[in-house]
């Protein structure tokens, strides 16, 4: 003789201001009903218990993920957006286009000077240039000294 299997699900039906909760038999074919709830006729339905590893290992540190940006990769998001070329910058702004080169390719740093000249032409404030290349200078640094550092933490 063939048992029959059913299992039962809970659901919150609001009854005027209250909200109450009910538990429905139902069984496993599946069906719809017209308030939403799911009906499911035949095999049992197994609740299933996930078992999630504990991980024991240490997360990397954004520093140790991605190297830093130097500003010159946002300088050259800036030329790409201005759709300007290198020569045309440097032209624009007063400087040599070899400075301009340089900084983009990360071979230089941003100078007080360039950061005037920078912010000017495209509307930032020069310190938007100086702490993008403090901050670059800050994490490499950093990564230079590791815990050679003395001192109180």
């Amino acid at each position: 003789m063939r048992r029959k299997h059913s299992t039962t699900f809970a659901f919150r039906r609001r009854t005027g201001s209250k909200s109450c909760a009910e538990t429905v038999p139902v069984s496993i074919a599946f069906a719809s009903t017209i308030n939403g709830v799911f009906a499911l006729n035949g095999a049992m339905a197994t609740p299933m218990t996930l078992r999630l590893p504990t991980t024991t290992e240490t997360v990397p540190t954004m520093t140790e993920q991605l190297p830093p940006n130097h500003p010159g990769r946002h300088l050259a998001e800036f030329l790409d957006e201005y759709e300007l070329t290198l020569y045309r910058l440097a032209k624009d702004i007063g400087v040599q286009p070899t400075r301009i080169d340089q900084i983009v390719k990360g071979k230089r740093s941003i100078t007080a000077d360039t950061a005037l000249r920078l912010g000017r032409f495209f509307g930032t404030t020069p310190a938007f240039w100086m702490n993008l290349q403090t901050n670059y200078d800050l994490v490499i640094t950093g990564a230079e000294l590791g815990d050679s550092l003395t001192g109180k933490p």
